[in-house]
């Protein structure tokens, strides 16, 4: 289900009430138990999975060449794409904040 990132709600109640944090993405697995953060649900979902190899195997490099790019994204990028498509964000606070973006890949 989608959460109503506008009134906080999420199948009619305050999402704050699922998730204190307030924010998404929360994965809620088969007993009950939550899972956020992004890096941490996409792992979970490739570890459920192994035969179709969405992430390379524990304990290898490849595996924590994939937390670092996961961790990289999450940490490093996404705070400054997301108001790249705010509708009331100006162009120049767009422009900024899509700097921020490229001067991380130098």
């Amino acid at each position: 289900m989608r959460v109503d990132l506008q009134l906080h709600t999420f199948d009619g109640v305050d999402y704050h009430s699922v998730n204190a944090r307030g924010y998404v993405p929360l994965l809620e697995l088969d007993d009950g138990q939550r899972l956020t953060e992004g890096p941490a649900i996409l792992q979970y979902v490739a570890d459920q999975v192994p035969e179709k190899k969405l992430a390379p195997a524990w304990g290898t490099t490849e595996r924590y060449r994939l937390i670092k790019w996961l961790a990289f994204i999450s940490g490093e990028l996404h705070e400054n794409l997301g108001p790249l498509f705010s509708p009331v964000m100006s162009g120049d606070e767009k422009d900024f904040h899509l700097m921020c973006v490229l001067d991380r890949f130098q």
